[in-house]
């Protein structure tokens, strides 16, 4: 099976949303897992969930 590589274009209004999604996924985490468990997680942390969920 071969490599598939997507392309896409957006355009910066479209990239700002998409970004503010991402962040906002990235807080729920970062708020259930305080709720549920009490764990908080350092800024450096909490920029390496950040990260995987915006790729």
């Amino acid at each position: 099976m071969g490599n598939v590589m997507v392309v896409a274009i957006l355009t910066p209004d479209e990239a700002m949303k998409e970004l503010d999604r991402d962040l906002e996924k990235t807080c729920e985490i970062m708020g259930l897992l305080y709720h549920n468990y009490g764990i908080e997680l350092s800024d450096e942390e909490f920029d390496k969930v950040f990260d995987i969920i915006n790729r």
